[in-house]
């Protein structure tokens, strides 16, 4: 039972009638699950709403199975609650100190860093050990604090630890035995008693040493809790709640609910409902509800309805089991036996004759005359004439002699005075125990030694199976000691007999009894022995002497240690063996929170009230409590969401859910991803639904609540939304949605400043009634709530000092939660000897939150060491986010300056902080301080913001009071000391100091005790390494999350380059952490050759041929790279390596990045680049999107709102990319989207002038799709199918304006669908346009639509709807559609000279009221909606196929219409006609419009970019061209200034920048986005060093050799040669051809090439195009390398020839007359043919080896089937068969099936090895032959049907290809984790490996050929292949 808490029988709850408990609602379970009793811990008094809680937390009988456990959990309520989780091993060491000195150092240095890695490896746990035997302040001893900080320590393991907790060394040393720090009321009257007895003796010293003390509430022992009264005979032990008054006969144990009154013999058992008194025989059965009463003869049985007895006027009513006698008022309740009588209000008990009279709240039991009034909280018993008063406590205080009396020194205390206190207080006790005033289990606190108490409290209290489960016994046996040596003491506890050292009998019988009992409560499996350990006297024991002793104990502790975290790690998983595990242990861990927060929450009447009217209410709005930090935000929230149930009801039906989060307070609950994944998941899970399938955050939680099934309640509660990390845009709320569904309610918490965020919530429109602010709460309810701490704690006040404190309150007006618990905290301590004018002092002291925290840290620095105080928060403050418990005390063991402060008196036997000294502060502050996840790690940070602001004030800007002082004895500032503190985080984040002995200087004192001669030493810190990569192959996040702010802080650039940036595992590790936008800001501060290197003025990175700034050729390959390494970290070193080679030569700086990358980088990726491939600085290509689309990118739109950068592109999903970063910003996919249906059109009003919304079509179904820019997810879907008439719609154009104060938008289909006008706000219908003929165009120009068809300009105006009148205009009713407060009316019609059946080839965007549209016969027309539907018309040399408007010079009226036509491109003027009728039959209608430039050149499309630019594109590639319009209105000059490859595949959509000009924006059919700035200045010799080979012609086939590659193209005559090693052509091979004839097939060896033609022809030629030999063979062929040099084997239909492709000589040949060749392979020299034998129709496989020649004739063998074999294999002597539902094994040589299994059409991936894979589906097992078949256990599953599968030639790997763009690589006896991971820059149609398996070489589809190295660290000689020569990789550019 938790302290401070009373605990009630709830049975009577429970016990009811399953029907009517809230949780037999949901009901027992009807199979499975456990009954049980349930109990629970409530605050006194009970208020209503605790007792409800209370009632529902109690009521479960039973005990849920797994399946039930999981759906209780999931839904929120908190009956059946785990516990929470353990994500830490941390085990408390018990041992003497003296003697276990070198087994605790042994196992420090030797066993503890193979544990830590074992933890964090296996389990991801953290390893502590707590050590609590040396480094105690002498400020700790003073105080006589240390045994209860061990304590403390002890028990935070066992709530902590997951598995082991408690390890204790026993040798044949009992111990130091303490001076106990209090001592209870009633032991010090019987102390006294018995020295009084024994004459007196110490007496006086006693009462000097103790003083008196009454701020505890009762008297009691500390050390067990228990209150014993011999003058009464009355016990109380609250650790079991049970009370024995022997006077009276009554014991009551509130654990089970059991009273028992011997007096009368009367038991009360709740737990099964049975009252038997057997003074009148009456018992009553509440289970059944069956009472019977044997004096009158009735048996009532409450399960038939209600019985009334006439003869006695008594009513029974078995449902509530009350008994009414109207004819008194008196009320019976037989369930209890107590009767009330209302008339008078008194309650009788006659059970035990209780009365209670609540008039005056007193009760009296007549039996023992004991009267108790809880209103003063006095008893009186008459019968022993005793008065205790309950609030006035009573203790005796330990007060050192030095502190009353200043002749006595601190040191006579500790050797003089101390000692005699024990032998005083060991003497009353044993006097006790012999006058039978105490028990020996009483007085044991007065014997026993700090050990035996750790052992009794971490083993011996606990259960034997509890025990067994988490604690550990080594028992040492030391033998042959010598008493007689001078540390003989150390070892053994020694007496003086007669002058000679002998063993202390009593003493040595303790630790006998100690250890008998541990070995006896753990047994065999949990303690261990080891007997005759040989003394030393070298001193006792050494580790040079106990070799092998020490080495048997370590590996005994890490065997057992490690099977103790096995066995908790495999029960903890055990709930749910899958992806739920961590889901349900995240749920607990919040709901843990809300129960702890719920039990001391007091009043806040008024905001409860409004949180339960707005979860009552219809609201669709999410609800926001704010205020300042301490304020209450936390427990208010975490108590509504218990209340919750009660407000609305259990309908019994499993309907409510209840999502509660404390932000900031998991690793779940702080990144926004994980936070909406935990959240949707729980849901999805619970409501039985499919979760969206979406990953982005930004649009998940909205499409999660949208389909929660409506008959679910959904409430979610988020605490703190300003904990959130910043990391994914959390802070700009555009994950919370705009509105909830009906069935949802979401409460929201937040601090009103930080991050904007309340300024963000307003800016929706919601009314005040959805926010409610959080002030201060009032004095009573603040002294209230101080009253119920101190109860909880066991304390109080004295009431002037209570008066005090409420005094001051008053005065300070400044009552917050958090100012509340910082005066409990000052005051708590207090005792009630402390003078009222010193209180009132101090309290005026601390009359602010901030004071009072700043006089908590003053205070601990008094306590603990300034300088330690001031170091610890130091680091923390001057951390990134926060250090781990182990890396805090690491950094103080590191710092010198600080451990020799802490050891003035002593050297430790290990240079580190002393765990005990970081535990003291850590427990004084831990109620404000929170274990959050930050970078990978369990880190410590302040839970309130004033924390961090008075932290960062008094360690980052103050010096500490003992000043620093440098070697020159100067003393720094704050800020040098700050620097300084830096530093020694840099070095031990980078490892400095790990495996080496750190020097050291000796203080003088020490040095004078030592008697040292030097004061210059050095000891190991045993701090850990701190590698980048860590042994599980993950980044170390908590290195590279700390080093980059540290290094950049101190400018130590080059240092932060070698380490972060230049440093591939460090990069890795950070883009797995940060954005590219976060990462950016890191590097922001970074100087190079004293400029800043990064920023847009270092654009030019070269000078002359030299590299200018190395650091931008970084940053910008960076840039290019980030959204990739974003999502794949791990693939960042082979892509910056293909865009950074090139450049390499010219830095040391990038030549050691390179060479670095190719060191470390193949332990994270086994692809590597091996050359310059990829585009990277100095090309037009500034930054690469993420390639987030499966298909063709359809169309893209660019908005800035609010001074944000976005393009929206779309597929068949929609993606939205923050231009800033890269980052996508949102993903969309409609769920509802048709299997060929895509998203089409793209608008938004004022793009580029902060709009609001995007609005989308799809190209199949007529809806439009509005996506909010604020909210960044789908607001809403309007049907255009909704409206009649326009089922069949199909959407052509889309627009959105403004139509006076209405955001419309404008859509029409194709002829007779019509135009439709919408309110982009209510979704509302504004407008139709009925139609006969195609709209070809329409816009919105001043308040008109333009609508253009064949032969007709129709102008609709749009005025503001009166509010009254009849409506005058004079257009018919039909053409006219109003709706809200706008009107449309047709005010003009023109004819448009365009024959009627014309068919328009393009149209262009409508720009600015300008349109423009081109049509079959050739003509262009152009016209303005300005010029009041004037049209006028231009011929072109052909239709257009693409039409837009360019930007017009600054000052111009005209417009630029650029037009790409099959041959030509345009650049267009259209020029105003000044004073000229308009003629219908002209071609001009007053515009003129000229061809000012024309190039004949095929293009898709050309976009003028700049003035000076113009860009257009055709296929993949994109063209620049440079204009020249001083002389506009005449010719533009126009000139081709570079093509290049933009795509791998054709471009299908471009954007022009118009705020930064010649960026262009551009997408492509592979999803690719990418930008580029075509107007930035180029080097050549950077454009050289970005220029690639490639084929002129598709590539159809390629070979590959180790050091050649060879690609053909079917439609080419000519095979090109790649030199393998650089990655480019180095001839060409050209073939004569026939007419008919083309290129086939190719093989390539390292000097040769053989190649074979559609014909037949088979050439052989060097690498250098030596015609070698050239044999004519008829019939198709397939060419095949073999398994010799230079061999090559060409299969024909009929027969197979081997070749020697340097002669060109045949080898060996094979011809058939009989048969045909279906398959063959050749394998290890085994050439296996599959054939069909031409009359029989037989299939038979041909097997040739170097054995000779077999035959397997498969239609001949009884057990096979040759019935539709689809692919065959063949090794050694085994046979893979395929058919279409299974496969066989077949062993050939012995006729055997060795295997079979049905699989449904299974395919083959065959190697040139002995390994193969068979594919089902999407599953993939790899089998090994040899000497039999071996299949690798686990499968891989793979992400798509369409995925290829490769196995390289030597068998050993896997390599996938998904979507022919991203590949993985495995290793074939490990598929569950890819060892490398690549995406391609476009898509990969061909695949080959170099023969050795050495490179994987990808035909793409823009005609080149890409080459990844293969290295897998872990196969002997693939690291050999990637050592750098700087001439095999280094492109000479520089």
């Amino acid at each position: 039972m938790s302290e401070g808490l009373y605990e009630y029988d709830l049975s009577e709850f429970s016990g009811k009638a399953p029907q009517k408990s809230v949780a037999s609602k949901r009901g027992p379970p009807k199979k499975g699950g456990v009954l049980r009793e349930q109990r629970i811990a409530i605050k006194d008094p009970i208020d209503e709403e605790s007792l409800t809680w209370a009632k529902r937390v109690a009521a479960p009988q039973w005990e849920p199975t797994e399946a039930e456990l999981s759906r209780y959990v999931l839904s929120g309520r908190l009956e059946f609650l785990p516990p929470p989780s353990n994500k830490v091993v941390k085990i408390f060491l018990s041992s003497t100190f003296t003697d276990m000195y070198v087994e605790r150092n042994y196992l420090f240095t030797e066993v503890y860093p193979r544990l830590q890695r074992f933890c964090q490896n296996e389990y991801s746990l953290e390893f502590q050990v707590v050590d609590m035997r040396w480094g105690v302040r002498d400020e700790a001893r003073q105080d006589h604090s240390g045994p209860k900080t061990c304590m403390d320590e002890l028990r935070s393991c066992q709530e902590l630890s997951l598995g082991p907790n408690f390890v204790c060394l026993l040798g044949q040393r009992y111990g130091n035995r303490p001076l106990q720090s209090e001592i209870s009321f009633d032991d010090w009257e019987i102390l006294v008693s018995a020295l009084e007895s024994l004459g007196g003796e110490g007496l006086d010293l006693l009462k000097n040493c103790f003083r008196y003390n009454t701020t505890d509430i009762m008297a009691h022992d500390l050390t067990v809790g228990v209150t014993h009264d011999p003058k009464v005979g009355i016990t109380f032990d609250p650790t079991v709640g049970i009370t024995l008054d022997p006077t009276i006969g009554i014991t009551h144990d509130p654990t089970v609910g059991v009273t028992h009154d011997a007096t009368i013999g009367i038991i009360l058992d709740p737990t099964v409902g049975i009252t038997l008194d057997p003074t009148v025989g009456v018992t009553h059965d509440l289970t059944v509800g069956v009472t019977h009463d044997p004096t009158i003869g009735i048996t009532l049985d409450r399960t038939v309805g209600v019985t009334h007895d006439p003869t006695i006027g008594i009513t029974l009513d078995p449902t509530v089991g009350i008994t009414l006698d109207p004819t008194i008022g008196i009320t019976h309740d037989p369930t209890v036996g107590v009767t009330h009588d209302a008339t008078v209000s008194v309650t009788h008990d006659p059970t035990v004759g209780i009365t209670l009279d609540p008039t005056v709240s007193i009760t009296h039991d007549p039996t023992v005359g004991i009267t108790h009034d809880p209103t003063v909280g006095i008893t009186r018993d008459p019968t022993v004439g005793v008065t205790r008063d309950s609030a006035v406590g009573m203790t005796h205080d330990l007060t050192p002699l030095n502190e009353r009396d200043p002749a006595v020194s601190e040191e006579d205390f500790t050797k003089k005075y101390s000692p005699q206190l024990h032998e005083c207080l060991r003497k009353a006790a044993q006097k006790a125990i012999d006058d039978k005033l105490m028990d020996e289990e009483r007085a044991k606190k007065y014997f026993w030694s700090v050990t035996e108490e750790e052992v009794h409290r971490g083993i011996l209290s606990l259960s034997e199976e509890k025990a067994r489960n988490h604690a550990l016994c080594f028992v040492r046996n030391l033998v042959n000691i010598n008493y007689k040596h001078a540390k003989a003491y150390r070892f053994v506890e020694l007496e003086e007999v007669d002058g000679q050292n002998v063993e202390d009998s009593k003493t040595t019988g303790m630790i006998k009894n100690l250890v008998e009992a541990t070995k006896k409560h753990l047994g065999p499996a949990n303690c261990f022995t080891f007997a005759d350990v040989e003394w030393n006297d070298k001193g006792g024991t050494n580790e040079e002497s106990l070799k092998e002793y020490l080495k048997e104990l370590g590996e005994k502790f890490e065997e057992q240690v490690k099977r103790l975290i096995t066995q908790a790690a495999e029960k903890k998983n055990s709930l749910k063996q899958n992806s739920q595990a961590n889901l349900l242990t995240e749920i607990a861990e919040h709901d843990h929170q809300a129960i702890a927060k719920n039990k001391t929450f007091q009043g806040r009447d008024d905001i409860m009230n409004a949180i339960r009217k707005y979860i009552h209410s219809e609201s669709s709005f999410p609800f926001t409590m704010y205020g300042d930090s301490g304020f209450g935000k936390t427990s208010l929230l975490a108590v509504a969401s218990i209340r919750v149930y009660d407000w609305l009801g259990d309908t019994g039906e499993d309907d409510l859910v209840v999502v509660r989060r404390f932000l900031g307070t998991t690793p779940d609950s702080t990144n926004i991803g994980s936070l909406i994944h935990s959240i949707t998941t729980q849901l999805s899970t619970y409501c039985k639904f499919v979760p969206p399938q979406t990953e982005d955050p930004m649009q998940k939680l909205l499409f999660t609540l949208i389909s929660i099934p409506t008959n679910y309640r959904v409430v979610i509660f988020l605490d703190s939304l300003d904990q959130l990390s910043a990391y994914g845009k959390a802070h700009t709320l555009a994950w919370l949605p705009l509105r909830l569904p009906s069935n949802v309610k979401l409460i929201v918490s937040t601090l009103p400043k930080d991050h904007n965020i309340l300024d963000l919530i307003r800016l929706r429109p919601y009314s005040q009634k959805q926010y409610v602010e959080v002030k201060i709460l009032e004095t009573d309810l603040a002294m209230k709530l101080m009253k119920d701490w101190l109860v909880a704690c066991k304390r109080q006040l004295t009431p002037d000092q209570f008066n005090i404190v409420s005094g001051r309150f008053n005065e300070d007006a400044n009552t917050s939660p958090l100012y509340i618990k910082l005066i409990f905290d000052v005051v708590i301590k207090m005792r009630s000897y402390m003078e009222d004018t010193k209180l009132k002092e101090l309290l005026f002291e601390i009359n602010s939150p901030v004071k009072c925290i700043r006089y908590i840290y003053n205070e601990l620095k008094k306590k603990n060491g300034d300088l330690l105080v001031h170091r610890l928060f130091a680091y923390l403050h001057l951390s990134n986010l926060g250090l781990t418990e182990n890396e805090l005390v690491d950094l103080i063991s590191l710092d010198d300056e600080v451990l020799n402060d802490v050891f003035q008196y002593h050297v430790p036997p290990l240079r580190r902080l002393p765990a005990v000294l970081w535990a003291r502060i850590r427990n004084s502050v831990q109620d404000y301080m929170v274990t959050r996840e930050a970078n990978g790690g369990k880190v410590i940070a302040w839970y309130h913001r004033q924390f961090v602001e008075v932290g960062d004030t008094m360690f980052k800007e103050e010096l500490p009071f003992q000043e620093y002082k440098r070697e020159d004895e100067s003393t720094p500032s704050a800020t040098e000391l700050c620097d300084i503190l830096r530093a020694s985080m840099v070095d031990y984040f980078l490892g400095k100091w790990a495996g080496k002995k750190k020097p050291f200087t000796y203080t003088d004192k020490l040095m004078k005790k030592l008697k040292l001669d030097s004061p210059e030493s050095e000891e190991d810190r045993y701090v850990p390494a701190m590698p980048n990569i860590l042994e599980n192959k993950k980044p170390n996040l908590r290195k590279l999350g700390q080093l980059p702010t540290l290094l950049i802080k101190l400018d130590r650039i080059e240092d932060f380059f070698q380490e972060v940036f230049g440093n591939i595992e460090g990069l890795t590790g950070l883009f797995s952490m940060y954005s590219w936008s976060e990462i950016y800001e890191i590097a922001d501060g970074i100087t190079f050759d004293n400029q800043k290197a990064i920023g847009k003025d270092k654009d030019e990175v070269i000078d002359s041929g030299n590299l200018k700034n190395p650091f931008q050729i970084v940053i910008r390959s960076f840039l290019l790279t980030s959204s990739l390494a974003s999502a794949y970290p791990k693939m960042l070193g082979p892509v910056v390596l293909g865009r950074i080679l090139s450049f390499a030569p010219g830095s040391e700086l990038l030549k050691n990045f390179v060479n670095g990358i190719y060191e470390k980088g193949p332990n994270l990726n086994s692809f590597v680049c091996p050359h310059p491939q990829l585009e990277g600085v100095g090309t037009y290509l500034i930054f690469e999107m993420p390639n987030d689309h499966i298909g063709s990118c359809v169309a893209m739109i660019e908005v800035v709102p609010n001074d944000h950068h976005f393009i929206l592109t779309v597929s068949r999903k929609a993606v939205l990319i923050n231009m800033e970063d890269g980052n996508i910003q949102m993903r969309y996919t409609p769920p509802d989207l048709l299997k060929d249906d895509s998203f089409h059109l793209l608008a938004a009003k004022d793009p580029m002038d902060d709009p609001k919304e995007i609005v989308a079509t799809t190209r199949i179904v007529p809806k439009i799709y509005i996506f909010s820019l604020s909210q960044f997810d789908v607001g809403e879907i309007i049907d255009c199918r909704q409206i009649a008439g326009y089922e069949e719609m199909v959407i052509q154009a889309l627009q959105v304006d403004n139509v006076h104060d209405v955001t419309a938008i404008f859509v029409h289909g194709n002829a007779h669908d019509g135009l439709l006008v919408f309110d982009i706000a209510s979704q509302t219908l504004l407008y139709k346009f009925q139609n006969e003929k195609e709209i070809l165009l329409m816009t919105w120009l001043h308040g008109c639509l333009h609508v253009v068809q064949p032969k007709k300009h129709t102008i609709v105006e749009v005025t503001q709807k009166k509010d009254s009148g009849k409506d005058k205009q004079k257009v018919p009713v039909e053409d006219k559609f109003t709706l809200l407060h706008v009107q449309f009316q047709t005010v003009a019609e023109s004819r448009l000279a365009l024959p009627g059946d014309s068919i328009v080839t393009a149209k262009s965007p409508i720009e600015d009221g300008k349109m423009a549209f081109a049509t079959e016969d050739g003509h262009l027309y152009f016209g303005s909606a300005e010029m009041h539907g004037s049209w006028s018309r231009i011929l072109l040399d052909s239709p257009a196929k693409n039409i837009s408007f360019g930007q017009v010079p600054p000052g111009s009226s005209s417009a630029l219409i650029t037009a790409c036509t099959k041959k030509y491109c345009y650049i267009i003027v259209a020029v105003e006609k000044e004073n000229e009728e308009v003629n219908e039959e002209s071609d001009t209608f007053g515009i003129h419009l000229i061809v000012s430039a024309k190039m004949e050149i095929s293009l898709t499309t050309l976009r003028i970019v700049s003035e000076s630019f113009a860009a257009g594109y055709h296929l993949g590639q994109l063209y620049v061209f440079k204009l020249n319009m001083e002389k506009f209105g005449h010719l533009i000059e126009i000139g081709q200034v570079r093509k290049f490859d933009a795509h791998s595949r054709p471009i299908t959509g471009i954007i022009v920048n118009k705020d930064v000009p010649a960026m262009v924006l551009t997408a492509a059919e592979d999803g690719s986005v990418r930008v580029f700035h075509t107007g930035m200045p180029v080097h050549p010799l950077l454009l050289e060093a970005n220029t690639f080979d490639r084929m002129i012609h598709p590539i159809d086939s390629i070979s590959s050799a180790s050091k050649h590659t060879a690609s053909l193209s079917t439609d080419s005559d000519t095979v090109s040669i790649w030199d393998t090693s650089s990655g480019k052509i180095t001839s060409s091979l050209k073939h004569t051809l026939q007419a008919d004839e083309c290129l086939k097939d190719v093989v390539c060896f390292d000097d040769y090439v053989v190649t074979v033609t559609s014909q037949g022809t088979l050439s052989f030629r060097s690498i250098q195009d030596d015609l070698i030999e050239e044999i004519v063979i008829g019939g198709f062929h397939k060419l095949s390398g073999g398994c010799k040099p230079n061999e090559v084997l060409v299969k024909c239909e009929t027969s197979w020839h081997k070749f020697d492709a340097a002669t060109g000589n045949m080898t060996a040949e094979c011809v058939y007359d009989d048969r045909v060749i279906l398959k063959h392979h050749y394998v290890n020299g085994q050439l296996s043919l599959l054939q069909r034998l031409n009359e029989e129709e037989e299939l038979l496989i041909e097997i040739i080896d170097k054995e000779g020649n077999t035959e397997v004739n498969l239609s001949k063998e009884t057990d096979l089937s040759v019935d539709k074999l689809q692919d065959f294999f063949c090794c050694q002597h085994f046979l893979v068969l395929l058919y279409p539902r299974e496969y066989i094994f077949f062993n050939w040589y012995t006729k055997d099936v060795v295997k079979t299994e049905k699989l449904n059409k299974p395919t083959l991936i065959s190697s040139a090895s002995n390994t193969i894979a068979l594919r089902n589906n999407q599953n993939v097992q790899i089998y090994r032959i040899d000497k039999g078949v071996d299949s690798f256990k686990q499968p891989l599953k793979l992400q798509q049907k369409s995925d290829q599968v490769f196995l390289t030639p030597d068998g050993d790997h896997l390599v996938v290809m998904e979507q022919k763009k991203m590949m993985f690589m495995y290793r074939v006896e490990n598929l569950s984790e890819p060892i490398g991971q690549y995406s391609l820059y476009g898509e990969a149609e061909k695949v080959a490996f170099t023969h050795d398996s050495t490179y994987i070489v990808l035909g793409i589809a823009d005609r080149r050929l890409f080459f990844l190295l293969l290295c897998d660290v872990q196969k002997e000689g693939h690291y050999e292949r990637v050592k750098v020569r700087e001439n095999a990789w280094v492109l000479h550019v520089f």
